[in-house]
């Protein structure tokens, strides 16, 4: 019989697959002395392939359809429109904006509902963000100003 399990573990060997097969393609420099750009992704997708068949083989006894219900919750498939929305329009539109709006939308479909916390956070966290990787890590942002 067919498990949540097995399901979910096949996926996560199927990502695991894919993302090895893509890290060959990340170009290396040979002048490089330290870990390649092509170990964390070969890494992660290792690991993702290891507990992927750790998870197939240990299988609770847990029906598909009863384990995967909370996947088509409302709130998981609107954090998942969110989540595309955000990455669709990431070199569109501002940075401090989009992440702003991203995080405005994501606490309130995690149950937030107090004023104040709605505006704070998505404001502060994404002009904290913004100048982490600008100033911190050097990277340049999507920015109109």
């Amino acid at each position: 019989m067919l498990r949540s399990d097995h399901i979910l573990g096949g996926i996560a060997i199927a990502a695991g697959v894919f993302l090895l097969a893509s890290s060959f393609s990340i170009p290396t420099s040979p002048f490089v002395t330290t870990l390649s750009a092509r170990f964390f992704p070969r890494a992660i997708a290792v690991a993702m392939i290891v507990l992927g068949l750790v998870l197939a083989f240990r299988a609770r006894p847990t029906a598909a359809a009863e384990a995967l219900r909370p996947l088509a919750s409302p709130r998981l498939l609107g954090m998942v429109a969110a989540v595309a929305v955000y990455f669709l329009f990431f070199r569109q539109i501002d940075f401090r904006l989009g992440t702003g709006v991203f995080l405005f939308v994501a606490m309130w479909l995690m149950g937030a509902r107090r004023p104040a916390e709605l505006i704070l956070v998505p404001v502060l966290g994404a002009i904290l963000m913004w100048i982490t990787f600008r100033f911190g890590f050097q990277i340049l942002l999507p920015t109109w100003i």
